[in-house]
C-alpha cells in the first residue's frame, strides 16, 4: 500500500530495534503515523490514477452490486475494455469532480497508517528478536523472514480498509463514507467480501515487506557505520535514498500480485468483471493483455515513490528531531 506495500513511512520505521535512537517506540510510531498520513495525502492523486489503471476500467457509479454483476466473460470482452491510459484516467477523474475528486479514497488510506505501521514495526522487532541467533546483529535472511511475516500481519489487520480504498477510488460521484462502503460490501457479499484478494496480497506482501525492510535495514546499518567514523548521523538525503531504493526494488518484484489484488478487490462492482480467484484473474489478464497487462499502472506508481518517500522522511525527520530536543530540555 500497499498498498501491499507502497508506504515510505513503514520503511522509515522498518528497523526500530537496536538503532540507538533516543526517542521511544510510541514517539517513533507517532512520528511515523503523521509522516505516513501527510505522505499519502500528498500523493493521493497519483495513487487514485494508479488504482484506476490497475483495474483497467474507468470509475462507475455504485460501490457494491445490488443485483447480479455483469458476467465475467461479457465484462472482459475486448469490446467492453477500452484501454485505460494515464491521460484517460486523469480526464475521467477531473470530469467527476475537479481537483477534489483526485483525493477520493484517501480517508481510508490515511486511516490505516497507524495500525499498519504499528503492527509492522512491533511485529518486525519481536520477530527479529525471536528468529535471530544474535538479535543485535541479525543476518540478511533473518531480517527478510521477520520483515515478511511482519508485513503479512500488518496487511491482514488493515485489509478491510484496503477494500474500502479501492472501491471508493473506482466509484464516480458523491461523497461516500467508509461505513457506507463496508455496509454495502457486507450486505452484498458478506464478511468474505471485505477480504477479497487477501491471498495474493499476502503472497505479495511477504516478499515485498521482506525485501523492503531487509534492504532498508542493511542500507541504514551500512550508513550508520560509515557516518560513525566521522562522528555524525546520516542525513535526510541519505535516509531518503535508502527508503527509495528498498521500496522501489520490492515494488518491481511484487507488482503483478498487487495488480491481481486490485482486480479482485474490485471484482463484482458495477462495470467490473467477477473473478473466482487469483488464478483465474491472472490467467485472464495474461490472455487478453499479455505480460504487460500485469504491470498496468506501474508508471504512476513509480512516479509516486520519490514524492512519497521525500515527504515521509522529511516530516518524520522534523518530528523526530523536535522530540529529541524536547526530551533533552
Amino acid at each position: 500500500d500497499d498498498d501491499a506495500g507502497d508506504d515510505a513511512a513503514n520503511a522509515t520505521l522498518g528497523d526500530g530495534g537496536g538503532s540507538g535512537e533516543t526517542i521511544g517506540t510510541a514517539k517513533k510510531l507517532a512520528s511515523g503515523g503523521v509522516a505516513g498520513a501527510v505522505s499519502r495525502t500528498a500523493t493521493a492523486p497519483i495513487d487514485r490514477i494508479k488504482t484506476i489503471m490497475q483495474a483497467g476500467r474507468l470509475p462507475s457509479s455504485g460501490i457494491a452490486p445490488s443485483a447480479p454483476a455483469v458476467s465475467a466473460s461479457a465484462a472482459s470482452s475486448p469490446q467492453s475494455m477500452p484501454r485505460v491510459t494515464l491521460a484517460s484516467a486523469a480526464r475521467a477523474v477531473w470530469r467527476e469532480g475537479g481537483w477534489a475528486a483526485f483525493w477520493r479514497g484517501n480517508a481510508a488510506n490515511v486511516a490505516k497508517v497507524v495500525p499498519e505501521t504499528a503492527t509492522k514495526y512491533v511485529a518486525f522487532d519481536a520477530l527479529k528478536s525471536a528468529l535471530a541467533s544474535d538479535p543485535g546483529n541479525a543476518t540478511v535472511l533473518e531480517r527478510f523472514a521477520a520483515g515478511g511475516m511482519a508485513g503479512a500481519a500488518a496487511q491482514t489487520v488493515v485489509y478491510p480498509l484496503e477494500i474500502v480504498k479501492t472501491r471508493v477510488a473506482l466509484t464516480a460521484g458523491g461523497n461516500i463514507s467508509m461505513a457506507t462502503v463496508i455496509a454495502g460490501v457486507l450486505r452484498a457479499e458478506g464478511a468474505r467480501g471485505l477480504f477479497k484478494g487477501l491471498t495474493p496480497s499476502l503472497v505479495g506482501i511477504f516478499p515485498y515487506a521482506g525485501i523492503d525492510l531487509m534492504a532498508n535495514s542493511v542500507l541504514k546499518d551500512a550508513l550508520a557505520a560509515k557516518y560513525a567514523e566521522i562522528g555524525r548521523d546520516p542525513g535526510v538525503a541519505e535516509l531518503l535514498g535508502c527508503g527509495m531504493a528498498s521500496s522501489t526494488s520490492a515494488m518491481l518484484v511484487t507488482y503483478p500480485l498487487n495488480l491481481v489484488r486490485t482486480r479482485l478487490q474490485a471484482s463484482g462492482m458495477p462495470g467490473q468483471p467477477t473473478y473466482s480467484g487469483p488464478a483465474e484473474c491472472a490467467g485472464k489478464i495474461l490472455a487478453k493483455e499479455g505480460f504487460a497487462g500485469l504491470y498496468r499502472g506501474l508508471v504512476p506508481n513509480l512516479a509516486k515513490v520519490l514524492p512519497a518517500t521525500s515527504v515521509s522522511y522529511a516530516v518524520y525527520d522534523v518530528l523526530s528531531s523536535w522530540q529529541r530536543r524536547k526530551g533533552e530540555d
